[in-house]
């Protein structure tokens, strides 16, 4: 019994949180990440539950875990779904071949490290837009005014309906994204020149290494347009397209 107990607790010491993650284990993340690895980019951050609810980075390190500012969930929200989606390239056919050769994966690598960079940069920007950077004292004379400004933005929000109560989880994941809040298309920190430019290198990278590596997949071809998709570049374009709007 006391093994299965010791199991127990070393299964809730490992879990990665889907959406609130810790910025600093993010940002860590992107650092210590090298796009011709191989290997798909994940956030790695795990909730300390045997010590304290902090992530293990934080928990070490004797600090306090930053999330990211509330007006911007939605676009973490985003961001993880699109690194979920990402690690699809890793997939291998019903022979276990990869469907994609070696020399795709380091652009997509590359791209997705740098739409993480164009995201923390943009996260940044936006709370020192908001003054919600800086020490606790610095943050609490704008916190009112910022809650305000969050406020206002949820009136704003379409309004979704609830699904079934006998719906299933992924139904109720995607009704709670469709309410936290995002950017807005005007919005201060979208005009920094360097979130436009990574953004813009982000989408052209991945499009550029997906659509010269589409020609090569004669196998593939035929099937993917008879699904409607004229190239995988598509794909990439429709995933991927809304969240650069966005952040």
């Amino acid at each position: 019994m006391s093994q299965k107990i010791r199991n127990r607790a070393t299964t809730v010491s490992i879990l990665r949180p889907k959406l609130v993650w810790c910025l600093h284990c993010f940002r860590t993340s992107i650092k210590s990440f090298e796009s011709a690895a191989g290997v798909p980019f994940e956030i790695e951050c795990e909730l300390d539950a045997k010590k304290s609810i902090l992530c293990r980075q934080c928990s070490a390190r004797n600090a306090l875990c930053l999330s990211t500012a509330v007006g911007m969930l939605g676009n973490a929200a985003d961001l993880s779904a699109i690194i979920e989606w990402y690690v699809g390239f890793w997939e291998v056919d019903e022979d276990g071949v990869e469907v994609w050769a070696g020399e795709v994966i380091p652009g997509i690598n590359e791209a997705i490290r740098t739409l993480c960079l164009a995201f923390d940069n943009v996260e940044i920007a936006h709370r020192k837009a908001h003054g919600i950077t800086g020490n606790k004292r610095d943050q609490s004379a704008r916190k009112t005014e910022y809650e305000l400004f969050c406020a206002a933005r949820r009136r704003e929000l379409a309004h979704v309906l609830p699904p079934a109560r006998d719906a299933s989880k992924d139904d109720w994941h995607f009704y709670r994204v469709q309410k936290l809040l995002r950017l807005l298309p005007g919005d201060d920190e979208l005009s920094k020149p360097g979130a436009t430019v990574q953004r813009i290198h982000a989408f052209g990278g991945a499009e550029k290494c997906i659509r010269r590596h589409f020609y090569q997949l004669s196998r593939y071809r035929q099937e993917l347009l008879s699904n409607g998709c004229l190239s995988i570049a598509s794909i990439m374009l429709q995933c991927i397209y809304p969240m650069l709007l966005s952040c």
